[in-house]
């Protein structure tokens, strides 16, 4: 009697520690992996070609509701092309990574119903999926994520961020939109009511022809919370952006626009922006020695952190103890 209640108790404990599901009721190219030794993750790799409908209405049927709920689903797979409406059906992740799923072109703006409100990180990486195609809605698809904290559009197929894209998103945190070989516009009121947000990152854009006016209202109201916004390496003109690009951030920003090759900062487009916060500041990398940031260099010196003027160490050292060149 003893061993068998010595038994029935390793048993008991090999069961509470068991991270995933089984991994039978789940079919390749799709498994259970753990992550970390206390979750739970589910992966979809390889070329193999994958029905995710019919496998998230299986697991549906076949997993206990505790076993609903996954740290993250990785999505690697260069055969499937559309993520369809209500495609994870009652399967709930954390995280939802899409990366080199190199024939996915369309996502629903349904796509991610049923357990949206979960979700707080969303990367679409090395995916070739655009702003809208017929059949999809992929901002539309962002937008239905209430609690989503983290967003990365990194290597797609996108042609301009629309008016309203990314809008009254009260957890978001950061953004990245780097890589998009194809993006050429960023349209009016593009991010819009974002309380949260710490970090808009657009770098390495290879194509960006035009930021339309107030492209940036980040906060419906005056905020005192700092905000970093990174136009960098976008290839940006003087003609990419006009005087309103700028305005009704309501933020303290540190504006960052290096790597575009700007040779000075001009004033007509950037006078508004130094204006509307004395915490504002430019962080840029023009000709030193150029008299058309003389405007700046004498009216708004605490306002300005040029690396080929103070030099990068000096103009970080200057920037993080607050002094707001």
């Amino acid at each position: 009697m003893i061993n068998l209640l010595a038994v029935a108790a390793v048993l008991s404990m090999v069961t509470a520690d068991k991270i995933c599901p089984d991994t039978t009721l789940i079919k390749a190219p799709c498994k259970f992996v753990e992550v970390a030794n206390i979750k739970c993750a589910i992966e979809c790799d390889s070329g193999v070609a994958l029905d995710l409908v019919a496998m998230f209405k299986a697991l549906q049927t076949s997993l206990k509701a505790e076993e609903k709920t996954f740290v993250r689903f990785v999505l690697k797979n260069y055969k499937i092309t559309e993520l369809p409406a209500n495609v994870f059906a009652d399967i709930l992740f954390d995280a939802i990574i899409i990366e080199d799923s190199t024939s996915l072109k369309k996502i629903h703006s349904a796509a991610f119903n049923g357990g949206a409100y979960r979700v707080k990180r969303l990367d679409i990486i090395n995916t070739p999926v655009n702003e809208a195609t017929v059949g999809s809605d992929l901002f539309a698809a962002i937008q239905s994520l209430p609690n989503l904290a983290n967003l990365r559009l990194i290597k797609t197929n996108l042609t301009m961020i629309p008016a309203s894209a990314i809008k009254s998103m009260n957890e978001l945190m950061h953004i990245y939109i780097e890589q998009n070989k194809a993006l050429k516009i960023i349209g009016h009121n593009a991010f819009m009511n974002l309380p949260k947000l710490k970090t808009l990152e657009i770098k390495d854009n290879a194509a960006i022809e035009k930021i339309l006016y107030t492209a940036f209202p980040i906060s419906s109201v005056a905020s005192k919370d700092p905000l970093e916004i990174r136009l960098i390496a976008d290839h940006l003109t003087y003609d990419s952006l006009v005087a309103t690009t700028f305005d009704a951030i309501n933020r303290p920003v540190n504006l960052y626009v290096t790597d575009n090759g700007f040779q000075y900062i001009k004033q007509s487009i950037f006078e508004g922006f130094v204006k509307q916060n004395p915490l504002n500041v430019i962080i840029s990398d023009t000709d030193c020695e150029d008299t058309n940031n003389d405007w700046l260099r004498k009216t708004y010196p605490k306002q300005w952190n040029d690396v080929n003027c103070f030099g990068l160490m000096n103009a970080q050292a200057r920037l993080f103890k607050g002094l707001r060149l």
